[in-house]
């Protein structure tokens, strides 16, 4: 006959182990739970992270476009003003543009990639810059036909520098929105 203590203690043991493996399975399952969440956590801070960064550089890029559409068109204003000839206007173009560390590519895809919510404010922007670029043709016309008197040409001009300046600032403050979206 068996005694009752060897009973007592394989019951015992059965039910020590059972709690001890209870609890490992629930250590093992809360600790796999906040280990998804902190990679949860982690993955949204970095992509926050990069959603903020791509929108400053976004931004930055929008500032220094519209500054160079605007420092394009100075020196043609002048020519339309008489002040300069229009080879001292290319002159100046080349010798600006070989300054300039502008990425045109860099902000369409920006755009195109992560912030497809832009694009209209883009095009205006785009639109402004076109307008700009057919009254400067208009008056290269005129001039290399010997029209050098280009004076009707600088209140469309400083029209579309006013509108540049709108579309500028609304493509600036969407691009502000956008950090608050997030």
């Amino acid at each position: 006959m068996v005694p009752a203590e060897i009973y007592i203690a394989i019951v015992t043991a059965v039910i020590t182990a059972t709690v001890t493996l209870l609890a490992v399975f629930l250590t093992n399952r809360d600790n796999t739970n906040r280990l998804l969440l902190q990679l949860e956590h982690e993955r949204n801070t970095k992509r926050d992270t990069l959603h903020r960064e791509k929108l400053e550089e976004l931004y930055m890029l929008a500032v220094k476009y519209t500054k160079a559409l605007g420092s394009h068109c100075l020196p043609y204003m002048s020519v339309m003003e008489g002040k300069l000839d229009y080879n001292q206007a290319l002159d100046l173009t080349i010798e600006s543009g070989n300054k300039e560390t502008f990425d045109f590519d860099r902000l369409q895809m920006l755009i195109n990639v992560y912030f497809l919510k832009l694009r209209e404010s883009f095009k205006q922007l785009i639109d402004v810059r076109d307008k700009m670029n057919e009254i400067m043709a208009l008056h290269r016309a005129e001039y290399t036909q010997g029209c050098l008197d280009g004076r009707k040409f600088v209140k469309p001009m400083l029209a579309a520098l006013e509108l540049l300046d709108k579309a500028g600032e609304r493509f600036r403050n969407e691009i502000i929105a956008q950090e608050k979206v997030v």
